[in-house]
């Protein structure tokens, strides 16, 4: 036996908090939905578009700048060292490498060195030349330099005024008694990958396999103890990942070059996307205040509007019901009933004039909405003993309720109207008429059923009486409102969920299945 008082009022305050639930979930989703949508197309998508753009890039110069290097005539090389009148030679070949400069997406510079290191050709300006020749960078790549070997290195270590560079390719010319002659290096400008990269949203850094920096698109924070070298970074970057670049959170695509040994990296911050989720959270918190605040003023607003509804409502149902208890006709003929009775059998008399007293007392009573079923099956028991003499005993009926569902709580007047309907529409004259009223409990529900073996109803009124039930009772005049009111009075009280069925054949009878959910007083502590 359920011990849980079934409340309607919580049901609908249960119902609307759940639709503010329902509302809060999609609103979050269709957020979240908004959110991984951005977050590919404005990050992912870009950050690898961009990053495809700017490999094949530099992809495309390196192996441009490491041909170039390559294709440079040797015999033209040591013939400039070894002619009194070189001025034709130098031309030649500054102007095939001014040509291969100019001609290059990513440009540079030429420095043409003799054994003893001196400059013979180049494109920097003086004040450079001389930088360069005085330079750490130069140092090292002449220590890395071998025999008919490209050398390639990063130039971050090489500080020019106004010609800054990224990349460098070293190749050494050697005669017949492999003596050095002459050493050509080919220096990629940053200008124009900083012009590429400028009108992106997004940062490049290129390193190579041993965590060199070649470039970056944005100043890296310098380190005040000098615990790391210029060239390395005090960050890792781990690739399709969110990384703290500099205190800024950046997504990470990483970019490999294999053979070259380079390794391109294309940063996306998501600072924006974090402060949007951010404000997206504060705004479904508020919401979901908002709209939990709402829910529950509707509730209790809506709770309110249906008790009004439901008392009229049980107020209605309660005239109608005395009206047709105490109508002038039935009242006479329990009088006369009494009158012959107190003469044949007195006692009898009196049980009459109890049970007429019982249902006058319990039917103008309007202190309670819900009442035990015991108590509404003693009031319907008088209400048909007295019924019974009204039709000279050609009435009878019988009760099936197990006696573990008395204490249930159900609407007062509950079944009398239905019984009603019952004795009004399915009584013929001269015919003897029978109900039963059963009780059963499913679940967390009661199922009571009045059936007659009257004369039934037919389809097409059966209809008419169902289809009334969508009708509110002023659009126009109801006529089995006993039914009516207790259709609504369920409807209001348990939800849409539980209602009133009418199943009826001609001259079979009718049956009249009402469920409503098992309530049950609460025990006090």
């Amino acid at each position: 036996m359920m011990n849980k008082k079934v409340k309607y009022n919580d049901y609908l305050k249960k119902s609307f908090i759940q639709y503010a639930v329902i509302i809060i979930v999609i609103t979050v989703l269709l957020i979240i939905g908004f959110f991984a949508f951005n977050y590919y197309f404005s990050i992912l998508k870009k950050n690898k578009d961009v990053s495809d753009e700017i490999t094949e890039l530099f992809n495309e110069e390196y192996h441009n700048y490491y041909d170039e290097i390559n294709n440079i005539s040797k015999e033209e090389i040591l013939l400039l060292f070894n002619e009194e009148d070189n001025v034709k030679t130098k031309r030649n070949i500054s102007e095939q490498l001014y040509n291969f400069i100019n001609s290059s997406k990513i440009k540079g510079y030429y420095v043409l060195l003799d054994d003893n290191r001196n400059i013979i050709l180049s494109n920097l300006n003086k004040e450079n030349q001389n930088i360069f020749n005085n330079s750490l960078f130069l140092r090292r790549v002449m220590s890395r330099i071998h025999d008919d070997y490209v050398t390639t290195t990063f130039t971050r270590d090489l500080e020019l005024l106004n010609q800054n560079c990224i990349y460098s390719f070293t190749r050494s010319f050697i005669d017949e008694k492999n003596n050095y002659k002459a050493y050509l290096m080919l220096l990629m400008r940053d200008d124009d990958l900083n012009d590429l990269i400028r009108n992106l949203d997004e940062e490049v850094i290129i390193q190579d396999n041993y965590d060199n920096t070649i470039y970056a698109s944005f100043n890296i924070q310098s380190d005040p103890g000098n615990k790391r070298p210029a060239n390395k970074l005090s960050f890792a970057l781990k690739d399709r990942h969110i990384n703290n670049v500099d205190g800024v959170r950046m997504y990470v695509k990483s970019n490999k070059l294999i053979d070259e040994g380079i390794n391109i990296y294309t940063l996306t911050s998501v600072e924006k996307s974090v402060e949007m989720l951010r404000f997206a959270s504060i705004f479904l918190i508020l919401l979901a205040i908002i709209i939990g605040i709402s829910a529950y003023m509707m509730a209790r607003l809506y709770t309110r509007l249906n008790e009004k509804t439901i008392s009229e409502l049980m107020s209605n149902l309660e005239i109608k019901n005395l009206e047709e208890q105490f109508n002038p006709h039935f009242v006479f003929n329990v009088m006369e009933s009494v009158r012959f009775q107190i003469d044949e059998d007195p006692r009898k008399a009196q049980e009459m004039l109890m049970a007429f007293s019982t249902l006058m007392r319990y039917s103008i009573n309007h202190g309670q909405t819900k009442v035990r079923l015991e108590t509404d099956i003693d009031y319907l028991n008088d209400f048909l003993m007295l019924q019974k003499i009204r039709y000279n005993n050609l009435l009878s009926f019988d009760f099936e309720i197990p006696d573990e569902l008395l204490d249930c709580l159900i609407p007062k007047l509950f079944l009398q109207p239905i019984v009603e309907n019952s004795i009004r529409h399915g009584f013929v004259s001269g015919k003897p008429l029978h109900i039963t009223i059963k009780a059963k409990q499913e679940n967390e529900d009661i199922i009571f059923e009045v059936c007659d073996d009257g004369k039934g109803i037919d389809a097409n009124k059966l209809k008419e009486i169902k289809d009334s039930f969508n009708e509110e009772v002023y659009d126009k005049t109801i006529q089995h409102i006993g039914l009516y009111n207790i259709e609504k009075v369920v409807n209001k009280l348990y939800g849409d969920k539980y209602h009133l069925d009418i199943h009826s054949e001609i001259n079979k009878g009718t049956s009249v299945i009402i469920t409503v959910p098992y309530e049950q007083e609460e025990d006090d502590v």
